[in-house]
């Protein structure tokens, strides 16, 4: 029931009762005492009036009840539910999430890092002069572009390949299209990267990554197998941001 609705039943019942009580009164001068008088000729008997007044007492306790809520609702209520920059968290997260800023909020504590590795990430990357390595970062993206410059080698896109080759690999990959044109197809399935050696050379930063992988490109069973190769990255340290490109790339007996 709305505040406007209740608010005016009240009213209506209230007139219903002083009526009522004037009627009751009214007549009660000319009734003769006794049982069968309980109810006035014409008018309201004394069990209608005790229905009204419950009725009054119950919508004036529903307008109490609900303008102290609304009190509550405009000065208490905080909403601690965070929110998510990245896009829309999944449901067990929005909650692990909510209870943390709960948490918080109640006590005037700091609660426990729900995802202590992004915080991890940020420290390290806050930590690291632009421009210097980041092992954490470097190998992240040295596990995307294994798959990625393994599907475009297969496909024989050398359009996409030069954006993360160097010249010389560049070259290279040419020549693999050259002597075997046809297209083949491969999934990458699994992938880790280590870091093996890092060095500077004419002013570049050198990076070997061995790769352990479980890659699928025979299309006749579909097998997968595993691969244990070396690959080589440079980057230009002249330049800003200079982007990370594939030098060479060795398999591992």
């Amino acid at each position: 029931m709305s505040h406007k609705r209740a608010t005016a039943l009240l009213f209506t019942l209230a007139a219903m009762l002083a009526t009522g009580i004037g009627d009751a009164c009214a007549s009660s001068s000319e009734a003769l005492p006794g049982p069968a008088q309980a109810q006035a000729p014409g008018g309201i008997g004394i069990l209608d009036l005790v229905f009204i007044g419950i009725a009054v007492y119950v919508v004036w306790r529903m307008l109490t009840n609900s303008a102290r809520r609304k009190k509550g609702d405009d000065d208490s209520t905080i909403d601690v539910t965070p929110t998510r920059e990245d896009g829309e968290a999944p449901p067990q997260e929005r909650r692990s999430r909510a209870a943390q800023a709960a948490w918080e909020y109640l006590t005037g504590e700091k609660g426990p890092d729900i995802h202590p590795e992004d915080k991890q990430e940020r420290e390290e990357q806050e930590a690291t002069p632009s421009g210097e390595f980041n092992e954490r970062e470097f190998l992240r993206g040295a596990k995307m572009i294994y798959g990625r410059i393994r599907q475009s080698l297969a496909m024989r896109n050398m359009a996409d390949l030069r954006q993360f080759a160097s010249p010389d690999m560049m070259r290279r990959f040419e020549q693999m299209a050259e002597e075997k044109p046809d297209r083949e197809t491969v999934a990458v399935m699994l992938v880790e990267a280590t870091v093996l050696k890092i060095t500077k050379e004419d002013k570049q930063t050198v990076v070997d990554v061995a790769y352990e992988a479980t890659i699928s490109d025979d299309p006749k069973t579909n097998a997968s197998r595993k691969v244990n190769e070396v690959w080589k990255f440079v980057r230009d340290d002249t330049v800003v941001d200079g982007k990370w490109l594939l030098e060479s790339m060795d398999s591992v007996s």
